[in-house]
């Protein structure tokens, strides 16, 4: 199927993901089921039933982006430019244009690789990234990120490496909504306690870089159009740049409210409903951020 979709359409990937989408969430179901808790707790009016609902999609929509990664390898400028379309690029032009180089803070929703590719072609890219677990996975993802001239970077690699990018003004991504079992940084979510990373603030604080969330949506209907918007949001404001923790706690709390109102309006696209056990407290509806 993946050298299938490797070489057909758009439309084919995405119909070979709705269906292997279907399959992986029936044969592994019981291990969705704190995902599907986890949107009741975030939906409390839906029913099980709905939650369930949208579980399966978030797992289709994985499928689909699978067989357009391996799609990417061989797809055209054009075809990129035409299934994703980049919106708010003025906002990442005119932080560009400071001089510092821009942050870009992104979650584990729509399509990643979609989204980093089609930036890769209006900016100089580079990505923090971990290898994935599967060998062959990660070969395709090497393959199209270099294609596409994307520098990925290990996050343990030395942080010079990040910021003379940033200081010849090029862009760097990476993941903002990851979990902090370090309790690294605790805000909001959905009304309860959530432990978040800072490093996307804390390295703007670092480097003066503006800090942008960017978001690859999914358009619906998935099958019948299924193209993307690239969202780049204004760059996130802290009311005192000098002030370290200000910073670091205004911009992390500003990244997840961006992210939470999107997960309100496309709660099927996020991957990480199913992985916020140690990172979601429900035990207090205290809320610190310290």
């Amino acid at each position: 199927m993946c050298w299938a979709a490797g070489r057909g359409s758009w439309g084919l990937c995405r119909l070979l993901g709705a269906q292997l989408g279907l399959v992986k969430f029936a044969a592994q179901r019981p291990h969705y089921e704190e995902g599907i808790s986890h949107l009741r707790r975030a939906f409390p009016h839906w029913s099980k039933n709905a939650a369930r609902c949208i579980m399966r999609r978030t797992v289709q929509n994985s499928a689909m982006c699978f067989f357009e990664t391996a799609r990417l390898r061989t797809a055209s400028t054009q075809e990129v430019r035409d299934y994703a379309q980049i919106n708010g690029l003025e906002n990442y032009e005119t932080q560009r244009d400071r001089g510092h180089g821009v942050i870009l803070a992104a979650a584990h929703f729509g399509n990643l690789e979609m989204g980093g590719v089609r930036l890769a072609q209006e900016m100089a890219l580079t990505a923090i990234s971990l290898p994935v677990g599967c060998p062959k996975t990660q070969q395709m993802l090497e393959e199209m990120r270099r294609n596409a001239g994307i520098y990925v970077l290990h996050p343990t690699r030395s942080a010079r490496t990040i910021i003379d990018a940033l200081s010849r003004g090029e862009a760097v991504a990476l993941f903002g909504d990851h979990n902090s079992r370090q309790k690294d940084l605790t805000v909001p979510f959905f009304g309860y306690p959530r432990h978040v990373i800072s490093s996307p603030a804390h390295l703007s604080y670092l480097t003066g870089a503006a800090l942008i969330p960017h978001f690859a949506v999914r358009r619906t209907p998935w099958l019948s159009d299924g193209s993307f918007d690239i969202q780049l949001r204004p760059a996130l404001l802290a009311t005192s740049a000098n002030a370290r923790q200000t910073h670091i706690v205004e911009k992390t709390l500003g990244f997840h409210t961006e992210l939470e109102n999107l997960l309100r309006l496309c709660p099927d696209q996020w991957y990480g409903w199913n992985l916020l056990r140690h990172s979601w407290q429900i035990e207090s509806s205290h809320l610190s951020q310290s």
